[in-house]
């Protein structure tokens, strides 16, 4: 037996290669096409957890960024609930 990892960037081509048996296994799918297999009789779908990081990484040694002062605002600005929900579907937190 053997095991085939195979990149498939596109969602649409994710979903249509699970609905056809090119693959069997996806680790993770977008809400948006989980609709399109959940019906499906011949798959499983497992929601758990799982240890994904976002970040947004600055560089704080150039203007503006090395002024504290901007750093906290932009802190203060950023909606985190916002991200959680278009980055996370959701499920972040």
């Amino acid at each position: 037996e053997k095991v085939t990892l195979k990149i498939i960037p596109e969602p649409t081509t994710m979903v249509n290669s699970l609905l056809t048996g090119h693959v069997d296994l996806v680790p993770r799918l977008e809400p948006d096409y989980l609709h399109q297999v959940e019906d499906q009789p011949d798959l499983q779908i497992i929601d758990s957890p799982m240890n994904l990081v976002q970040l947004m990484a600055i560089n704080n040694s150039v203007p503006p960024f090395d002024d504290i002062r901007v750093r906290q605002a932009l802190n203060y600005a950023v909606n985190r609930e916002e991200i959680i929900e278009g980055a996370g579907w959701g499920k972040g937190t």
